[in-house]
C-alpha cells in the first residue's frame, strides 16, 4: 500500500455534516465588535490571543490512501499572538494532544531551524502501514514587525479512531526570532505571494487580513488570508492570474458547497512536473458581510 498526495484534488460534499454553532460576539482590543466562532475537536482558543478572522472549518479531502478518497475535518485558523508566546505554543502543545492523531513534537527556536523558518513550531501526526491514521496537526509561531502570529492548520480524518497521544517537548526557551516579517498585510493590487517567479497579486475586491506568510512547502510555500464579499470573483481572479502565467497548468471549476449552515467555495490550480501549486478556501456564515479566504501555495 502507499499513500498518494493529491496537488489537484476532487472536493466532495460530505453527508451527514452538522453546522457549526452560533457564533458568539467578543471584545477584541482596538478592533470593535468582531465574530469569534467555536474550533472543533474539542479544542478551543488560547487566552492571549486574537483571531485574524473568523477560523475557517470545513471538510474537504486531501489524501488519497490506496486509491481512494480520505474525507477530513479541517481548520484553518491564524491569531494575533498579545501574551506570551511561548505560553501560547505551549498551551496549544496540550490541545493538539487531546485531537488525537499523534504524539505532538515541540520546535522551540533552540532546534537550530532553517533561516526562512517560522519562529517555532508544533506538530502531530502518526504514521502507519496499515491505513491513513487519524490525521495531522501544525501550529506555527511567526514572528512580525509588531505582534507574533499564530497559524493553526488541523486535519482530521473521519471515521478514523483517535491514537492516544502526548507531548514531546525538548524544553528550551523560543529564544530570538531569526525573521522578522513586515507586518503590514499587501493592498489590492500589491503582490500577494511568489512561487517560482509567478506572482498573484491582492486581486482586485479582496482585503488581505494579515501579511502573507512563507511556510515552508516543498520549495517553496506560503499562506495568506483575505477578506471578500463575493467570494467567488475574488477566487477566480486569483486562478486566472495563476493560468496567465504558465502555459502548462491543470486548474478545476470553482466548487460551491453548502456544509450544514456553511457556504464554502473552493478553487485550486497546479503546474505539474516540478511546478507549483495553489489551494484556496473561502467559508461564510449566515448573516456575515465578507468570507474569509485561506491562501495557500507550494511548490516542488
Amino acid at each position: 500500500m502507499k499513500v498518494v498526495a493529491v496537488a489537484l484534488l476532487v472536493a466532495v460534499a460530505l453527508a451527514g455534516c452538522g453546522s457549526d454553532p452560533a457564533p458568539v460576539r467578543t471584545e477584541q482590543a482596538g478592533r470593535g465588535d468582531v465574530e469569534s466562532h467555536p474550533l472543533p475537536f474539542g479544542i478551543e482558543r488560547v487566552n492571549g490571543t486574537e483571531p485574524v478572522g473568523r477560523p475557517l472549518v470545513f471538510d474537504d479531502v486531501f489524501l488519497v490512501y490506496d486509491g481512494v478518497p480520505v474525507p477530513a475535518r479541517a481548520l484553518r485558523a491564524a491569531y494575533r499572538v498579545r501574551g506570551d508566546p511561548e505560553d501560547v505554543l505551549r498551551a496549544w502543545a496540550e490541545q493538539l494532544a487531546s485531537v488525537g492523531v499523534g504524539n505532538v513534537r515541540v520546535r522551540t527556536g533552540d532546534s537550530d531551524p532553517p533561516e526562512h523558518s517560522a519562529w517555532a513550531e508544533i506538530s502531530a501526526w502518526e504514521g502507519s502501514t496499515s491505513g491513513p491514521g487519524p490525521g495531522w496537526a501544525s501550529v506555527e509561531l511567526w514572528a512580525t514587525s509588531e505582534d507574533p502570529i499564530l497559524l493553526v492548520s488541523i486535519d482530521r480524518h473521519h471515521g478514523i479512531e483517535a491514537v492516544a497521544s502526548e507531548v514531546v517537548d525538548p524544553g528550551g526557551s523560543l529564544g530570538s526570532p531569526r525573521v522578522r516579517v513586515d507586518a503590514r498585510p499587501p493592498a489590492p493590487g500589491e503582490p500577494l505571494f511568489d512561487e517560482q517567479g509567478d506572482v498573484v497579486h491582492v486581486p482586485e475586491g479582496a482585503r488581505a487580513l494579515m501579511p502573507m506568510l512563507p511556510t515552508i512547502r516543498g520549495t517553496g510555500g506560503s499562506i495568506s488570508m483575505l477578506a471578500a464579499t463575493d467570494e467567488a470573483a475574488v477566487i477566480q481572479r486569483m486562478l486566472d492570474e495563476a493560468v496567465a502565467q504558465n502555459e502548462y497548468h491543470e486548474v478545476g471549476p470553482i466548487e460551491v458547497e453548502e456544509q450544514g449552515d456553511l457556504i464554502v467555495t473552493k478553487g485550486r490550480f497546479v503546474v505539474p512536473a516540478g511546478g507549483w501549486d495553489l489551494q484556496i478556501v473561502a467559508v461564510r456564515a449566515p448573516g456575515e458581510p465578507d468570507a474569509v479566504l485561506w491562501v495557500q501555495s507550494a511548490a516542488d
